[in-house]
């Protein structure tokens, strides 16, 4: 089973185990998720070396790549490209959620708790190709998962990154899931219109239009802080077991 995965993570692996370790959280050594003879010590120990390797990849990529740039600068890109929601979407992208073997009261979690689940699962996998394979592998490995990122937080708009961070920041204080961009295309190839809509637990916030995506996600992200900003309090309490509800079904 484990073939799938390595073909979504584009890594061939020499030792399975080191992959299959990768994919324990802790939760999970001491539930009945695992069968006995499958019992593996957690991807705690993984976890902390590919930090170690994430940073120091992902700092030598910025080095290399951005030769104007002081110190200051160079950790602030870096942050934007290490974080918990970078690292957590990477994982979404090629379904690693689904791989992760975690306890039933863990997977119930939502927001936070199961961003960092994952962004945890992705540090342990690139240690377990450093192990397995070698810095190189390691490498390019990570500049392959994190490349969409790691351009992102190259060219990020400050106005961009300040307003969807102020929004994030405010929905997860009033205890609603991390909100998402969902994005559609109208109009020819050459000249498209994108539609973004803001979603909050399955449910739609705000929404804005741009003629790039990343335009489109600012005018929605502007949209939903203001709709947040003046909501009733009877309507977020209302969210929020819409969000719960949302979860439960999930």
């Amino acid at each position: 089973r484990l073939a799938e995965l390595e073909s979504l993570l584009g890594v061939k692996f020499k030792d399975q185990s080191l992959l299959n370790q990768a994919l324990v959280h802790r939760s999970a050594v001491y539930s009945d998720k695992l069968a006995y003879s499958d019992k593996l010590a957690s991807n705690q120990r993984l976890e902390y070396l590919g930090d170690a390797i994430l940073g120091m990849v992902v700092a030598e990529r910025l080095f290399e790549s951005i030769p104007d740039a002081d110190e200051g600068r160079l950790s602030e890109i870096r942050k934007r490209v290490i974080n918990t929601r970078a690292l957590a979407g990477a994982a979404r992208a090629v379904g690693l959620g689904d791989w992760i073997h975690v306890a039933d009261f863990e997977s119930k979690r939502g927001g936070l708790a199961q961003e960092a689940l994952l962004a945890d699962a992705v540090e342990a996998i690139i240690a377990a190709v450093y192990l397995d394979q070698g810095i190189e592998a390691a490498r390019k490995f990570v500049l392959s998962l994190l490349a969409e990122a790691v351009a992102s937080a190259q060219s990020d708009n400050p106005e961009e990154l300040d307003t969807k961070g102020k929004l994030r920041e405010r929905i997860i204080k009033l205890a609603l899931p991390p909100p998402e961009y969902h994005l559609v295309a109208a109009g020819p190839v050459h000249n498209p219109k994108f539609t973004a809509h803001v979603l909050v637990g399955g449910q739609r916030l705000g929404y804005g239009f741009g003629r790039t995506k990343k335009a489109a996600e600012l005018a929605a992200a502007s949209y939903s802080l203001e709709i947040v900003s003046e909501m009733p309090d009877t309507d977020l309490e209302a969210m929020r077991r819409l969000a719960i509800l949302s979860e439960g079904t999930s």
